[in-house]
């Protein structure tokens, strides 16, 4: 009989705080956001230097561990879980990707927790599936041009590579679970996904008079 162990609370309240923080409330007028079917051509410099993604991948790597340690879940190949716990776990994260997709006011747009997803996957994996399946998952939304694309790559090449590496299907199967929640949210609400950058300089040579 499986049961849920009582976790280890100041972690887990730290991981819930890690995880549940609305981050995109907090970008400043400094950043804008952008559809994904447009132009990336100027864009793309201004989103990677981004700090607020480099903060975003941080509090979502760390938070994970910090959920992991709560709830005592060992993800060591070959090592057993508690379902349960693995369950209350994969729903914290999957609240958090919630979050992260709708709290800030977009028209009729949603943010893109591309960074989110990443942090926490590398860390819910071992590296001997977080690593295939993750750079998988990024050169097929860079095939596609698009980082929706990861949001559904990612389950799949999880599933493919854990066939191989790791037999726990609770893990895989709830950490699967999360990018799908992502994804399907623009769909369910017909938003479009957009991503966020450093505000753009303006270009001098457009304002200049047409002679």
């Amino acid at each position: 009989m499986f049961s849920i162990p009582a976790p280890d609370w100041p972690l887990f309240v730290t991981a819930v705080i890690f995880l549940w923080a609305p981050l995109p409330l907090f970008f400043g007028k400094s950043v804008e956001f952008r559809e994904l079917n447009r132009s990336w051509h100027r864009a793309k410099s201004q989103a990677v230097s981004l700090p607020w993604h480099w903060v975003d991948l941080l509090r979502a790597a760390a938070g994970t561990w910090l959920l992991q340690a709560a709830m005592g879940i060992d993800n060591d190949v070959g090592e057993a879980v508690n379902v349960r716990a693995v369950a209350a776990s994969g729903a914290v994260l999957a609240v958090g990707v919630i979050i992260e997709t709708v709290v800030r006011r977009i028209p009729d747009g949603f943010f893109i927790p591309f960074v989110y997803v990443l942090g926490a996957a590398a860390v819910w994996f071992p590296p001997v599936l977080a690593v295939p399946a993750l750079i998988t998952a990024v050169l097929g939304a860079v095939a596609l041009r698009t980082l929706a694309a990861f949001l559904w790559f990612l389950p799949v090449t999880t599933v493919g590579f854990a066939n191989w590496t790791y037999p726990s299907w609770a893990m895989v199967g709830l950490g699967a679970a999360v990018p799908v929640v992502a994804a399907l949210l623009p769909v369910m609400f017909q938003r479009e996904c957009v991503f966020a950058h450093r505000a753009l300089p303006v270009d001098e040579e457009s304002l200049r008079p047409l002679r």
